[in-house]
C-alpha cells in the first residue's frame, strides 16, 4: 500500500489471516449462538472512471483512474468518506437480488442511474465484517460492485450502440448530485484518496480493487478482481 499516501499503518489494522479457518478460530466467542451470526445484508458500489487523458505509461505517483467516493453528512460515520451503499430492503427483490438495491442507493446518494443488467454484470464479490461487540452491533454482509462511468460534457449525446456494446457507462457531469446524507466528491488520483478518514478496512480491500484496475487499464481486456474478504472488530473499532 506504499502507493496510497493515505493509508492506514500496518498497527491500526491488525493480525493477517491467510485461512478462513483460521480467522473464524481468532474471533471464536463461545457464548454466541448460530443465530447470532446472521448477517445484515447491504449493497457497497464502487464508481470508477478512466483517467481521461490516456495515459500509456503507469505513473507511480499518480493513478490512470478516479473514484468517486461520498462523505458522510450526518450520522454514524460523520466526516468520513465512503463508496456507496446501503442496506437491502425486503421490497423490490433486493435479498434475491441485491443488484436492485445498489441501483436504489446509487441512485439516492449520487443521481447516477445504472441499467440492471450492467449492475450485475459488475458485481465483484462480497465483503464480510463481525464485531466483538456482537451484542451491540449485528455482523453485516456487505455485496460488492463496482462500475465504471465515463463522464461527458452536458452538451456531448449519449450514443445508445456504445451503452450497449461497453462496460462503461456513459453519464454528463451534472447527473451527479448528493443528498442531505452524502457529498459525492471526486477523487482524480485513486492513489491519494483520503484513508486516513475512511474505515480501516478500506486500507486493505479498496487499495487492492484500486491497484488492480489501474493496471488493467493498460491491458487489452479488464480482468475483474473477486473478492470474498471477512473483516473483525473491536469495540471502537473503524
Amino acid at each position: 500500500n506504499n502507493l496510497f499516501c493515505h493509508a492506514l499503518p500496518p498497527e491500526r489494522l491488525g493480525a493477517r489471516h491467510f485461512s478462513l479457518e483460521s480467522f473464524r478460530n481468532a474471533i471464536l466467542q463461545p457464548d454466541k449462538k448460530p443465530e447470532d451470526d446472521m448477517p445484515v445484508e447491504f449493497s457497497l458500489v464502487v464508481i470508477l472512471s478512466k483517467d481521461p487523458y490516456e495515459r500509456n505509461i503507469i505513473d507511480d505517483k499518480k493513478s490512470n483512474i478516479r473514484i468517486l467516493l461520498g462523505k458522510k453528512l450526518r450520522g454514524f460515520g460523520q466526516g468520513f468518506y465512503n463508496c456507496f451503499g446501503g442496506k437491502l430492503e425486503k421490497t423490490n427483490d433486493e435479498y434475491n437480488n441485491p443488484a436492485r438495491g445498489a441501483i436504489r442507493e446509487v441512485r439516492e446518494e449520487t443521481g447516477i442511474h445504472v441499467p440492471l443488467s450492467q449492475m450485475e454484470k459488475s458485481y465483484v464479490g462480497q465483503i464480510h465484517f463481525t464485531f466483538e461487540d456482537w451484542k451491540d452491533n449485528r455482523a453485516m454482509k456487505m455485496h460488492l460492485f463496482c462500475v465504471f462511468v465515463n463522464l461527458l460534457e452536458d452538451g456531448d449525446v449519449i450514443n445508445e450502440q456504445q451503452c450497449n456494446e461497453t462496460d462503461t457507462l456513459p453519464i454528463h457531469s451534472s447527473q451527479i448530485r448528493g443528498c442531505d446524507e452524502i457529498e459525492p466528491k471526486w477523487f482524480q488520483n485513486a492513489y491519494d484518496i483520503p484513508l486516513h478518514q475512511m474505515f480501516a478496512d478500506d486500507t486493505v480491500w479498496l487499495t487492492m480493487l484500486l491497484k488492480h484496475y489501474d493496471t488493467s487499464m493498460q491491458q487489452p481486456m479488464r480482468q475483474k478482481l473477486m473478492f470474498d474478504a471477512w473483516f473483525h472488530f473491536h469495540p471502537g473499532g473503524a
